[in-house]
């Protein structure tokens, strides 16, 4: 009687770690099917995109998409990655892709986890540039395969937006 006690024991201990073990790797399977951001960008229904101009990591769980939607204008949205999706927390702007200038502006400010950020991004029309600051910050460069460049730097919102930017491309 003792042995099949501790038979059903040991059965129920090796079915209990089988199925914790086939849990994680539903899990892990469905993780990595979710974090195509490609495929959510294609399948969003918030996000109406022509052309993808380019795609940057810009921190730990989060990406900045540049795009266009016909028109010859780009938007940047600012996408957070979650535990099984992605959210996006902002689509800033129209700017135009052909400027005789050498750089077009966008600011926004947006909520992001319950903290104000502000996105300032922008087109840059020197291909060969391989630094670019803003008002003497660092702003990540994203280049295209079209002879332009994006730019933009993410920091928190200091409460106040100046109208007076220098953008200098090195």
């Amino acid at each position: 009687m003792n042995d099949a006690r501790h038979g059903f024991k040991r059965r129920a201990i090796v079915i209990g770690i089988l199925l914790i073990l086939a849990g994680a790797l539903l899990f892990c399977l469905f993780r990595a099917g979710s974090r195509d951001i490609t495929r959510f960008i294609m399948s969003s229904g918030s996000l109406d995109v022509n052309e993808t101009l380019s795609l940057d990591e810009a921190g730990e769980d989060t990406y900045v998409l540049f795009f266009t939607r016909g028109g010859g204008t780009a938007y940047c949205a600012v996408i957070e990655e979650r535990l099984f999706s992605y959210d996006i927390s902002e689509i800033s702007g129209q700017l135009p892709l052909a400027s005789e200038k050498p750089y077009t502006l966008m600011i926004s400010v947006y909520d992001a986890d319950g903290e104000k950020q502000q996105l300032t991004w922008g087109v840059l029309n020197h291909s060969d540039a391989s630094e670019v600051t803003v008002n003497g910050r660092e702003a990540k460069l994203s280049p295209t395969q079209y002879g332009f460049s994006f730019f933009y730097l993410m920091e928190p919102y200091s409460g106040d937006i100046t109208d007076e930017y220098t953008v200098v491309a090195n």
